[in-house]
């Protein structure tokens, strides 16, 4: 990897805020790169450019993300497939990681969303592609340690003062009552500081190499791992967690809704993702300080069997996960987005998200093996024709 500091030519100290379109142009024609496309997403800017003829990915962080993203590679590169990283580009500020570009990946194909989005209107499907991701997985299970910290407490522990607490400080509705389907209460005051105190408490963890960020946009069907930020020895759980969450339900719905620019040359989505909508029925009594939320989860068929393909590797593999994982599972569903600025209806499904996560029973201490049970009982199927949901 080269290093070079070339930042000074076009200014001196940046913030990615402050960087335009002309501004990246600029930086790349310095180190003989030619832009064809570039992406603006809100924690970095990302994009395809041609040096020598040939077609690489660049990625535009903060110096800061760019070295996490480095160590992150570095750690995992020997035992999960990645795009080679061919040259690093630095200022005091911000970097520029250059990959090689993975060609398989393009419009509405290659990832494991869009793999996904095929079977559901498709309906006949081989889940060999996928099981061939997930023996990647089975392969680092072999390998655990203890650790007392991971590069994915970014999306949790690290998350309690930064989102959990100030997002929803003071808000109406920490102190209802949330009944769901009639015999789920909840009071998000109480998972709220049940959460602080989980998170704030110093553990050792089972750990194992990971990703570390397990979206469906993040893993390519090839297969391939991308977006190495929080890569390295992560908790099990933490890791299944963000699997399950973004698999099953983000993706589909929360992410493409609230997060469209994530789906640059992915947008098909951006067209069906209110077919994920929930058919809940719900009241609020203000008087009362009650919420009553009936209905099911929204998941298709193949979404389901992809989590069971998933969580198998784990449970063949003597993983034993307890109940600290639903709330690993409700930090995903409260702290990727704000959900008191949210539509009420995706408010109100997220709300009964974490009373359906939280209902999860450990079955002989694992609770993994009783994901498939829940997911049965309370969810109910999407099919989709013509890009629309029958």
């Amino acid at each position: 990897m080269n290093l070079i500091n070339i930042f000074g030519k076009v200014g001196g100290k940046m913030e990615i805020t402050e960087l335009t379109k002309e501004d990246i142009k600029t930086i790349l024609r310095t180190n003989k790169y030619i832009i064809k496309n570039i992406n603006f997403q809100n924690n970095s800017i990302n994009g395809s450019t041609i040096k020598n003829k040939i077609k690489y990915f660049f990625k535009i962080m903060s110096s800061e993300r760019c070295k996490q993203e480095i160590k992150g590679y570095l750690s995992i590169k020997e035992e999960y497939p990645v795009p080679k990283l061919v040259e690093y580009i630095e200022s005091t500020d911000i970097g520029i990681l250059i990959y090689e570009y993975v060609d398989e990946i393009k419009n509405n194909q290659g990832l494991l969303h869009d793999f996904i989005l095929n079977c559901e209107e498709n309906y006949k499907y081989n889940l060999k592609g996928v099981n061939n991701i997930f023996q990647y997985y089975g392969k680092s299970l072999k390998k655990i340690c203890k650790v007392n910290s991971f590069p994915m407490e970014e999306f949790y522990k690290k998350r309690i003062n930064t989102r959990l607490l100030k997002w929803y400080k003071d808000w109406e509705i920490n102190e209802y009552k949330i009944i769901i389907n009639g015999t789920i209460v909840i009071n998000l005051k109480e998972i709220i500081r049940t959460l602080k105190n989980y998170f704030e408490k110093v553990k050792m963890y089972d750990a194992f190499l990971s990703q570390g960020d397990p979206n469906t946009v993040n893993i390519g069907i090839k297969p391939i791992f991308m977006d190495l930020t929080t890569a390295g020895y992560n908790y099990i759980g933490a890791e299944i967690a963000a699997f399950i969450w973004s698999e099953l339900i983000a993706d589909a719905y929360f992410c493409p809704k609230y997060h469209a620019k994530s789906y640059k040359d992915h947008e098909k989505i951006l067209h069906i993702y209110d077919n994920y909508k929930p058919n809940l029925k719900y009241s609020i009594n203000r008087d009362k300080k009650t919420i009553q939320i009936d209905g099911n989860l929204k998941i298709s068929k193949i979404r389901k069997e992809i989590l069971n393909e998933y969580l198998k590797i784990f449970i063949k593999n003597n993983i034993v996960v307890g109940e600290e994982l639903k709330y690993y599972i409700v930090m995903r569903i409260l702290c990727i987005f704000n959900i008191r600025e949210m539509e009420e209806i995706d408010t109100i499904y997220s709300l009964f998200c974490v009373g359906m996560f939280l209902k999860l029973e450990s079955k002989e201490k694992n609770i993994l093996s009783n994901m498939e049970l829940m997911l049965k009982d309370y969810s109910e199927d999407v099919k989709i024709e013509n890009g629309k949901s029958v």
